[in-house]
């Protein structure tokens, strides 16, 4: 496949509608200013407020949606199974994409904008992609994003072929009724799309460094349980950091262990596989930034007793 417009051999661009939205929702909400300055250090997180998520926008949405982009093309085969898993799902019929905590929507818009920039190159075939996309996610604001930023691109995807329909979710990991209400609606949409496909995004500063993964366990493992059906998929994607190969993803490879009837991982490495790349700013300031990622791809698959 020629990966050509989105990957120059050393630099990967942003599909062209999404970075052209990412800059429109900046402008409007006056944080424009602030995306082309210099980067904070560290990194910014997100949070409840609106300055919180607002700084987080500005920038981290880039870099997020370039790491989606990242594993989904695979450009040097370093994360063949978590591709092979996001082109099996996102090539046609009918999908709920569960993007959980979902933040302004990097992940799952920019492996759709990806899928419609490759249909639109002719390099994947338009097959109708009929998705429902629920997210779920802590922060109001970053969800008001989500769904502006979805708004510009929704023309750009339905011209190739992929019509999506969202619905989300105020999602608090560690509030049991929380849990329920995200799993309830997972349920429900199971009635009319069967097939689910987990994502997973930068989760690690919550679970890891804010010492979360204890308390959040619980509705993790039900998350996963009501994900699972006939042939479902997970893909988790973090930033390539030690507290991610050698803490979280050992924390999730036990815990999908543990679920034998619902979640088997895919590969034998429990770090997972990582990747790198510079991607260009897609807001114009001709700038290059690096991102990096680490995926581990799961099975959801229900493993029925045979009695």
């Amino acid at each position: 496949m020629d990966i050509a417009k989105l990957w120059d051999g050393s630099h990967l661009t942003l599909p062209k509608r999404l970075g052209d939205a990412y800059r429109s929702v900046l402008d409007e909400n006056g944080l424009l200013p602030e995306a082309i300055g210099p980067r904070p250090s560290p990194p910014p997180v997100g949070g409840l407020t609106q300055e919180q998520t607002d700084i987080h926008f500005a920038h981290a949405f880039d870099g997020s949606a370039a790491r989606a982009e990242l594993v989904l093309l695979n450009p040097n085969g370093e994360t063949e199974s978590a591709a092979t898993v996001l082109r099996q799902f996102l090539s046609g019929g009918a999908l709920c994409l569960v993007d959980v905590p979902c933040g302004a929507g990097a992940g799952s818009l920019a492996l759709l904008s990806t899928i419609a920039e490759l249909r639109k190159q002719q390099e994947l075939p338009r097959q109708p992609l009929d998705v429902r996309l629920l997210w779920g996610e802590i922060s109001a604001p970053a969800l008001k994003y989500a769904i502006r930023i979805l708004a510009e691109i929704e023309g750009e995807l339905a011209d190739q072929g992929i019509a999506v329909v969202v619905e989300t979710s105020t999602w608090d990991v560690l509030d049991e009724v929380s849990n329920v209400e995200l799993v309830q609606k997972i349920a429900q949409t199971k009635a009319t799309h069967p097939q689910i496909l987990l994502l997973v995004c930068n989760f690690s500063g919550f679970l890891e460094r804010q010492g979360k993964w204890k308390a959040a366990a619980p509705g993790l493992k039900m998350l996963l349980q009501f994900c699972s059906g006939d042939m479902n998929a997970g893909v988790w994607l973090e930033p390539d950091q030690k507290a991610v190969s050698k803490g979280l993803f050992q924390k999730l490879g036990n815990l999908i262990g543990g679920l034998i009837a619902f979640a088997r991982q895919v590969g034998e490495d429990d770090a997972g596989d990582a990747a790198s790349a510079k991607f260009h700013c897609p807001i114009g300031t001709g700038k290059t930034h690096r991102v990096s990622a680490r995926t581990m791809p799961f099975e959801l698959a229900l493993k029925r007793s045979s009695k």
